[in-house]
């Protein structure tokens, strides 16, 4: 909840807290309403959806639902009530075709990336995210002669940059690998990724020309992923 950098929720989660603490509701209604918090977060900021009634939501959410006997089954109807959810469908659009990198908020990408990238590891393995927190562009953000005629007529789509900061062309990496990797073309960068990262070896194994029509395809692949990562408890 911290990463999503939404402080307007912070009095709700100090009351929820403080009710905890007061025996006014149990640890595991706390933690199931926090997630589903954390989902909604997620969901409306992917989306970039206003946030402009948080301050008036929020804090008077904590008295809505505290005296509720399925307190996280009240939570969901006050927030489907003031219009605040986001379908499957709308999150799951947003996700192929939204900026999910930010220079501005890098602790949400890569949030965002290290959420989808455990879903994707086998057998609960996960690497250490400490290191591997690096996010990497596949296609560069500045493109070089090579990818300009590697690209061919998508070097001059209007909407490359935006398509650029998608999830389908992002991964992670340490700082140091992802600093080698530049510009360097699509094929180099495959060899050279590692192995610890689910998404990195998601891109290893692809063999299609990495250009706006893989980007898409694998930003869908992803925001069926991500349909997983960030969903409600169904009541």
């Amino acid at each position: 909840i911290y990463n999503t950098n939404m402080s307007s929720i912070n009095p709700f989660l100090m009351g929820l807290l403080k009710a905890l603490e007061n025996n006014a509701i149990d640890e595991d209604d706390t933690i199931s309403v926090l997630r589903e918090t954390y989902v909604l977060l997620v969901r409306r900021k992917v989306t970039k959806l206003p946030v402009t009634k948080y301050d008036t939501f929020f804090p008077a959410l904590i008295e809505r639902i505290i005296n509720e006997p399925n307190k996280v089954k009240a939570f969901q109807t006050q927030v489907q009530t003031e219009q605040l959810w986001v379908p499957d469908q709308v999150f799951e659009e947003a996700f192929i075709t939204k900026e999910i990198y930010n220079s501005r908020e890098l602790n949400f990408s890569r949030l965002i990336l290290q959420e989808i990238d455990k879903e994707l590891q086998t057998f609960g393995e996960l690497p250490d995210y400490s290191t591997i927190h690096s996010i990497e562009h596949i296609l560069p953000q500045t493109l070089d002669e090579h990818w300009k005629n590697y690209l061919g007529d998508d070097a001059t789509n209007i909407n490359l940059p935006t398509i650029i900061n998608t999830i389908g062309n992002l991964s992670l990496n340490s700082g140091s690998a992802n600093s080698s990797f530049g510009q360097k073309p699509f094929v180099e960068k495959q060899i050279a990724y590692t192995d610890a990262c689910a998404l990195a070896r998601d891109i290893k194994q692809r063999s299609e020309t990495w250009n706006i029509a893989s980007i898409k395809k694998r930003s869908s692949y992803l925001s069926k992923v991500a349909l997983k990562v960030w969903k409600w408890k169904i009541i």
